[in-house]
């Protein structure tokens, strides 16, 4: 997900931006997940707890330092440089947040600088893996049942709120998400929130399940929020008073926000900026004119077709990576002829997807596996899932005789006309299937339309997009599981057993081998046809030195930012 849903930041009508970028996710359970997601960032290393978690074998394994992946980016030198403090660097984007409260509102706008301003209990890194935040060290129990989290110490709020975090803002916050939020079923595994003493918090859960620590991590709801700053507001629309590396200073609404250095930021000598600057330009095309001019240090490339016009500057860096997301073609396999194996081997033997990655992306996007490449811990190798997307007509054939459908048939896909690289996908796979007798009809329907047809299963065939998923139980068991929403409609008890035993570990290590066998179950009986992941396309002066892109699409980086001048 790497667009905003809208130019009005609402999820009422998704504008053609969102959808080239790949930001809109559609394939959820419901409208809310039709208005997540999830630019650059490299979150620092962060401090190795003062204490050991109390029991190392249940405790997560803290990271050892590593350097990021490396990129066509200025932030290459930062790594055997010495971070230069001060300065204000000045980045822009197409559209504002309307509302800035991080538990409350569903939007991608939000999301990407709810970071700069708050802290989760775990952080999400550039490869996904967990890392603490504002908590120090987690355990969970054998059981699965109970997760504890020792709080890092010292860490301050925000001005005009001059105290030190302790439990009691972790249960606050999570008692309202709770309650409140509209992302509350993403945490519903979460029975109760416990203090335990000053900075101490317990979790408990309904069930185990290995997921909820990605879902506490990501930018989508997990801040840990102000009780003062709420009471005193009733919400937290306006204001952003966390524990973030930077304090609001002023918004003027759809013109710009800028921020300061906290001062008293739990990450030494962080931020190195003193000031940034987040300048709303709705017009992209005012937004490469500002970087090619220098007024413009960081912008993230929202129209692909911009990508030629800062290519040749010399003093521009550009950073292409692949998002968290991925682009789909679902057949619903409870509705004929869609129902037999044979026939969705076959549509997957003849999607060329190389040729939708040209067409629909203009060749700014990667070949996925069911683990996109942002998943780096989960990917199968490219030798287990790459040969089963090499185009086979008479393989695809073969299969469709053997399904009863020597000649083929018709048969109808789904698309929304204004989301562009849908209706693309949908003429090049129709082109594609054309050639083994499959003879589809695009059906246009509007969005609204699409989302209730989708959630009722009334389709054939639909091209998707979604956002993405951290960790691997929340990307597959909602939409594989035959007890959950089940995209596919798909029956298989083996998958399910799999998706069982894969959400009740917790180990990376043993859940991996699991995730693994689903993968390539999903890829043997492909319902849903994995396209291709968009990429990302930053651009920043090579003045700016520390950044990096955050697969999530989040401006986590900047407090890693520094300007060499």
């Amino acid at each position: 997900m790497t667009e905003d849903l809208a130019s009005a930041d609402s999820c009422s009508r998704p504008s053609r931006r969102a959808f080239l970028r790949g930001a809109l996710t559609i394939g959820g359970a419901a409208l809310l997940t039709a208005c997540r997601s999830a630019t650059p960032s490299q979150p620092a290393m962060p401090a190795r707890p003062t204490r050991p978690p109390q029991d190392a074998a249940q405790a997560a394994d803290w990271p050892s330092p590593r350097q990021p992946a490396p990129t066509a980016s200025a932030s290459q030198a930062s790594a055997v440089r010495t971070p230069k403090p001060g300065g204000t660097l000045v980045a822009a984007r197409t559209a504002d947040a309307t509302d800035l409260d991080p538990q409350l509102t569903p939007s991608l706008a939000r999301q990407r600088i709810t970071m700069l301003t708050y802290n989760n209990l775990f952080r999400l890194s550039n490869d996904l893996t967990i890392q603490p935040d504002l908590a120090e060290s987690w355990r969970v129990t054998p059981d699965g049942r109970q997760l504890d989290v020792a709080l890092r110490r010292g860490v301050q709020w925000h001005p005009p709120v001059s105290r030190e975090l302790t439990a009691d803002d972790v249960r606050f916050s999570y008692q309202r998400l709770l309650r409140d939020s509209p992302g509350r079923s993403e945490f519903a595994v979460i029975e109760g929130v416990e203090v335990l003493d000053k900075y101490h918090v317990r979790f408990v859960l309904r069930s185990a399940n290995a997921g909820i620590l990605a879902t506490m991590a990501d930018s989508r709801w997990g801040a840990i929020v102000n009780r003062e700053t709420v009471e005193r507001h009733g919400n937290l629309s306006k204001v952003a008073v966390g524990t973030g590396p930077f304090v609001l200073e002023a918004w003027t609404p759809e013109h710009e926000m800028r921020f300061r250095k906290h001062r008293e930021y739990f990450e030494r000598d962080k931020p190195y900026l003193e000031a940034l600057v987040l300048r709303i330009l709705p017009d992209e095309a005012a937004i490469v004119e500002g970087l090619r001019s220098g007024t413009i240090d960081h912008a993230m490339l929202e129209e692909n077709r911009y990508h030629g016009q800062v290519a040749d500057q010399p003093h521009l860096a550009i950073s292409r990576t692949p998002r968290l997301g991925y682009d789909s073609l679902n057949l619903n396999q409870a509705s004929p002829p869609f129902d037999k194996p044979e026939v969705v081997q076959a549509v997957s033997y003849a999607v060329d997807r190389a040729a939708c990655i040209t067409a629909a992306a203009g060749g700014f996007a990667v070949q996925t596996a069911p683990a996109t490449p942002a998943m780096k811990q989960w990917q199968l190798r490219p030798e287990q899932w790459q040969p089963t997307y090499t185009v086979n007509l008479d393989r695809a054939r073969e299969l469709l005789a053997r399904a009863g459908h020597p000649n083929g048939f018709e048969a109808t896909v789904l698309t929304i006309p204004t989301l562009p690289t849908m209706a693309v996908n949908a003429q090049v796979i129709r082109d594609q299937l054309a050639k083994i007798g499959v003879h589809l009809q695009i059906e246009h329907v509007p969005y609204g339309q699409w989302l209730e047809r989708w959630q009722r299963k009334e389709f054939q065939a639909t091209l998707n997009t979604t956002a993405g998923y951290a960790d691997p139980d929340t990307a597959f068991y909602r939409a594989f599981h035959s007890k959950a929403q089940n995209w596919t409609n798909r029956n298989g008890p083996e998958l399910d057993r799999l998706l069982d035993e894969g959400r009740a570990v917790f180990e990376v290590e043993r859940r991996k081998p699991i995730y693994d066998q689903i993968q390539l179950k999903l890829l043997e009986q492909p319902g849903q046809v994995f396209l291709f992941s968009a990429e990302m396309i930053d651009v920043a002066h090579r003045r700016v030195q520390g950044l990096s892109q955050h697969p999530t699409t989040t401006l986590w980086s900047y407090q890693n930012a520094w300007l060499d001048t």
